[in-house]
C-alpha cells in the first residue's frame, strides 16, 4: 500500500497549508438547511484506471469497482453536496472489527484507510477545492468496502471449493447490488444486514461471545473423575462442572452448591443436546470431554463454520429440506421455518455422504434396492461365492441391464469367472420387511446416487455416532416424510401411503412440485432456541478447511 500511503500524505499535507472555512459535522444530516453546499467532483474511466495501474494489490477488485462508478455514472458514493456521508463512518467501522465477521487475514484492513477517513471527516475539511482528496477517498472507501465484503460475504474463491469437497451451490448476492442499497438507504449500522443467510450472523454473535470469555481467560478444565455423576449426587467436582457451565451460559444456580439436582439436571440435559450426547441424564467422560475443550479451540471452530456459512446461498428459498451431516439431523423449512427434524444415518468415513444440492422429484414405495457395482464388487459376489444361497437368504435377485430388466436364473451364472466390476447384471433386493431401503425411498436424481431412504435397522437411530451407510441417507422417520411430500396431491393421504409402503410391488409417485434438498456440513450452528451447538468433525473437512485458511 506504499501508492496509497504517498497519495494520502502529499494531499493531506497541501490541505494542511490551506486556509479553509470552518464546518458544520458531516454527520448531522438532520440540519441540512444550515449546512453549506458543496461542489463534489465526479471519477471517471481514465483514473479508475490509473488508481487501480498504481495499486495492484487492488486488482482482484477492478471489476467491482468499475462496473460500481459506471452504475452511479462515475459520481462519487461517499460524499455528497454537504460533505462526507455516514455511510462511510458506518463502514470503516465493520471493517476494523473484521475479527468479529469471522476475518483471519489482517490485510482486509487496508493500510491508510483510518487516517484517510480520520483527514475527510474532521470538522474543519472541506471537501470545496480538494477534489484531489475527496475522489482519493471515494474510490479508497469503495476498494475498502469490496476488499472486506469478498472476505466476509464471500470467503474462499469458489474454484477452491471443490479441492474442500463442497458441491453445494455458492452464495451468488452480489456486493455491488448490496453497497448500492447500504449507500440509498438511512445511515444505519451494516452489521446485521449482511448479503449471507441468516445462520451467519446469529453465528457471528455467538463468536463475539466466546471471543469475550477468552479475553476474561477462558475456563478452567474440569478435574477427572472415576464414576458417573447423576441426579441425586453429591460431589466436590459438581462445583467445577456448573461453574464451567455458568461461563458459557448453561447454568444459571449456585455453582458453589455441590448437589446434582433437579434444576441442575434439566440443565446436563440442555447441555448434552448442544454437543449431540445422548439424552442420558448424567455428567459422564464424553460430556467433561466436551466441556473440556479450551475457548481457543471452540473459536477456531467458529471460525471454520463462519466461512462455511457465507458459501450458503443468501436466500435458499422457502421451503426445502437440509440435512447436516456432522449433526445426524434433517431438518424440514416450510415458509422459511422449521417445522420438522428427525435424526438420519449418514455414510461411513469410507463412503462419505457427499455435500451437495438437488431438487426431490420422486417418492418411491415399496422399492427395490439396485445394489451398486461398488457393494457388488467388495461384499455381493465375494458372500455369494462363499454362499450360493446368500441370494434367496437376503430376497435378492439377478436382473439384466436393460430397460425393462428381465430376471436371470442365479443358477445360470458362472460366478467363479467374475471379479467385481466386471458383472454384466444388476443385482437387487426385492421390496419387503427385510430390504436395505425399507419400505420406501426419496429421490432427487444426482450423479452421486445419494438418496434418502428408510431402513429395517431402525435401532441404530439410537447411537451417538451415525456414520454407518455406504453413503446414502436414512431417515427415522420416513412415513411422516412421504406423507408431508404429498401434502398436497389429493390423489394420496396416509392410509393409501402405508398401503402403498408396504405393498411389495415397486412404485414412483411424481412430486407436484419439487422440493430442494441441501446436504450440508457444519460442525457449529445456532439453533432454533439460539443455543450454540458443535458437534465433532467426523470426516475431516473442519481440518483440511482450517489448512486453508489459517495458513
Amino acid at each position: 500500500m506504499k501508492n496509497i500511503a504517498l497519495s494520502f500524505l502529499v494531499i493531506a499535507s497541501f490541505i494542511s497549508c490551506t486556509n479553509k472555512p470552518g464546518k458544520s459535522s458531516s454527520l448531522a444530516t438532520d440540519t441540512t438547511d444550515s449546512l453549506p453546499v458543496y461542489e463534489i467532483p465526479t471519477l471517471d474511466s481514465s483514473y479508475i484506471s490509473t488508481f487501480i495501474f498504481e495499486h495492484p494489490e487492488l486488482m482482484d477488485q477492478e471489476i467491482q469497482i468499475s462496473e460500481f462508478y459506471k452504475k452511479r455514472n462515475y459520481n462519487c458514493a461517499w460524499f455528497n453536496s454537504f460533505g462526507l456521508t455516514e455511510q462511510a463512518g458506518k463502514v470503516v467501522n465493520l471493517v476494523t472489527d473484521y475479527m468479529e465477521s469471522g476475518i483471519v487475514d489482517t490485510t482486509v484492513l487496508l493500510h491508510d484507510i483510518v487516517p484517510l477517513y480520520d483527514t475527510v471527516s474532521a470538522i474543519d475539511f472541506v471537501p470545496s477545492g480538494n477534489d484531489s482528496l475527496v475522489m482519493l477517498a471515494d474510490i479508497m472507501f469503495t476498494s475498502q468496502f469490496f476488499v472486506f465484503s469478498n472476505k466476509a460475504w464471500k470467503g474462499i474463491k469458489e474454484d477452491k471449493l471443490r479441492k474442500l469437497e463442497w458441491y453445494l451451490p455458492v452464495n451468488k448476492s452480489t456486493q455491488i447490488d448490496y453497497l448500492n442499497s447500504i449507500l440509498s438507504s438511512p445511515p444505519a449500522d451494516i452489521a446485521g444486514s449482511e448479503p449471507v443467510y441468516k445462520q451467519y450472523l446469529k453465528l457471528k454473535q455467538k463468536l463475539k461471545n466466546y471471543s469475550q470469555i477468552q479475553k476474561n481467560g477462558g475456563w478452567e478444565a474440569i478435574p477427572d473423575f472415576v464414576n458417573e455423576l447423576k441426579f441425586g449426587d453429591s460431589a466436590s467436582v459438581l462445583t467445577a462442572v456448573k461453574k464451567r457451565m455458568k461461563t458459557t451460559g448453561d447454568f444459571e444456580g449456585n455453582e458453589n452448591d455441590a448437589v446434582f439436582d433437579s434444576t441442575f439436571l434439566a440443565e446436563v440435559l440442555a447441555v448434552r443436546d448442544r454437543y449431540g450426547l445422548t439424552s442420558k441424564p448424567v455428567i459422564d467422560k464424553e460430556l467433561i470431554q466436551e466441556l473440556n475443550v479450551p475457548v481457543e479451540n471452540r473459536i477456531r471452530q467458529i471460525l471454520l463454520n463462519l466461512e462455511r456459512w457465507k458459501w450458503m446461498p443468501a436466500d435458499p428459498g422457502t421451503d426445502f429440506i437440509a440435512v447436516n451431516i456432522p449433526e445426524f439431523m434433517l431438518h424440514v423449512f416450510e415458509g422459511n421455518k422449521m417445522i420438522k427434524s428427525m435424526k438420519v444415518i449418514v455414510g461411513k468415513a469410507a463412503t462419505q455422504t457427499v455435500i451437495f444440492s438437488g431438487d426431490l422429484t420422486y417418492v418411491v414405495m415399496s422399492p427395490y434396492w439396485v445394489i451398486p457395482a461398488s457393494i457388488i464388487a467388495k461384499e455381493t459376489l465375494p458372500a455369494i461365492k462363499k454362499n450360493h444361497a446368500y441370494l434367496s437368504n437376503h430376497n435378492m435377485e439377478v436382473v439384466t441391464n436393460t430397460n425393462p430388466p428381465k430376471v436371470i436364473a442365479a443358477g445360470s451364472i458362472n460366478w467363479s469367472n467374475y471379479r467385481g466390476y466386471d458383472f454384466p447384471y444388476t443385482i437387487r433386493q426385492k421390496p419387503g420387511p427385510s430390504n436395505s431401503l425399507g419400505y420406501v425411498k426419496f429421490l432427487f436424481p444426482n450423479s452421486y446416487s445419494i438418496y434418502l431412504h428408510d431402513t429395517p435397522g431402525r435401532n441404530l437411530f439410537e447411537k451417538e455416532d451415525r456414520t454407518l451407510s455406504h453413503g446414502c441417507i436414512r431417515v427415522a422417520e420416513p412415513a411422516w416424510l412421504a406423507n408431508y411430500l404429498l401434502r398436497n396431491d389429493s390423489t394420496w393421504n396416509e392410509q393409501n401411503i402405508n398401503k402403498a409402503m408396504h405393498s411389495g410391488k415397486e412404485q414412483y409417485v411424481s412430486l407436484k412440485k419439487k422440493v430442494p434438498v441441501y446436504i450440508t456440513y457444519f460442525t457449529t450452528w445456532v439453533d432454533h432456541n439460539g443455543k450454540l451447538n458443535f458437534r465433532n468433525d467426523i470426516y475431516g473437512h473442519d481440518k483440511k478447511l482450517a489448512q486453508e485458511l489459517f495458513r
